[in-house]
């Protein structure tokens, strides 16, 4: 493979692209260049509003299935629950195409991450000198677009502001995760209260708890139902198609506290202490927590999913 090293370093500090698509209504949105954040001021967007802010991962698309049907569930919810919604694009800096993609996401992919983790930090700062609430907002991250909300949050902390919630769905495992944990992701101490979906662990997600809460999907598969052996991708996707679901289905995807997986496949888990994934929380839960889905859409089996 020939590829210019000068090339790499070129694309390390593209992030110029990165930009913040806030939606209106199901057919409307508008663009603001994320370094340029207060053009976000004028309509559909409203400081006084609570405001949910989602991004893709590595190699992430506009029209990737993670990204489809998360905007999608929130272009639903918005019809009856004003709120703000916007995507965080960074489709450009994730790319993998150039110098192949286990290269660019150990150089670029991660490196852009943290910057564009940074900028997103400092956006919001911005936008709070002009009227926008920080304590209405949760950012919510697949794969390596987990680690970059870690970021944004560990970017307002340095500036004195704590966010109140980060969601990370199956955080990007890869270099994150031990015996080989070489760079800094998403951390508890990132937010007031830091959830974490898993669904691929010890392979395209990180397999290490590192939320105040750790929900576990299917922990006792080796993959998610319906997805073949040859596809990590498909299980690292559901998890964005889990919370999807549960956005406009809030108490539909219960988990259940247990101290393993191999504690909740036994029976051996509180089944009085249940929590349920997606926009509803519960601040004070801490721990590690199991459910099943069903093996096709829809997902969410109700109370149900806390048995193994």
């Amino acid at each position: 493979m020939k590829f210019s090293v000068f090339g790499i370093f070129l694309m390390l500090y593209q992030v110029e692209a990165a930009s913040l698509w806030c939606y209106g209504s199901e057919d409307y949105h508008t663009i603001t260049p994320l370094t340029s954040p207060l053009g976000l001021l004028d309509s559909p967007f409203n400081v006084n509003l609570r405001t949910v802010i989602f991004t893709f991962g590595f190699n992430g698309k506009l029209n990737g299935k993670e990204t489809s049907a998360v905007v999608d569930a929130y272009k639903e919810y918005k019809k009856d629950n004003p709120i703000n919604f916007i995507l965080l694009e960074w489709e450009k800096e994730a790319a993998s195409d150039s110098v192949g993609y286990i290269i660019q996401y150990s150089t670029t992919g991660i490196h852009n991450a943290k910057k564009i983790g940074c900028l997103l930090g400092d956006a919001l700062m911005e936008l709070s000198e002009h009227g926008l609430d920080l304590d209405k907002v949760h950012l919510i991250g697949h794969s390596l677009g987990a680690h970059l909300v870690g970021h944004a949050g560990k970017r307002t902390q340095q500036k004195g502001t704590q966010l109140p919630r980060i969601t990370g769905l199956d955080p990007a495992g890869p270099l994150f995760t031990d015996p080989i944990n070489l760079v800094r992701g998403l951390e508890k101490t990132d937010a007031f209260f830091v959830d974490v979906l898993h669904t691929n662990p010890q392979r395209l997600g990180t397999s290490d708890s590192i939320g105040d809460v750790d929900i576990w999907a299917n922990c006792d598969l080796e993959y998610q139902p319906g997805c073949s052996e040859s596809k990590d991708s498909c299980s690292h996707v559901q998890a964005a198609i889990y919370f999807a679901e549960s956005v406009n289905y809030p108490s539909s995807l219960p988990a259940v506290s247990a101290e393993s997986c191999h504690d909740w496949s036994n029976g051996d888990y509180n089944k009085s202490d249940i929590l349920y994934l997606g926009i509803t929380y519960n601040s004070q839960a801490k721990g590690d927590f199991f459910l099943r889905t069903n093996l096709k859409s829809p997902f969410r089996k109700g109370i149900d999913g806390i048995r193994p």
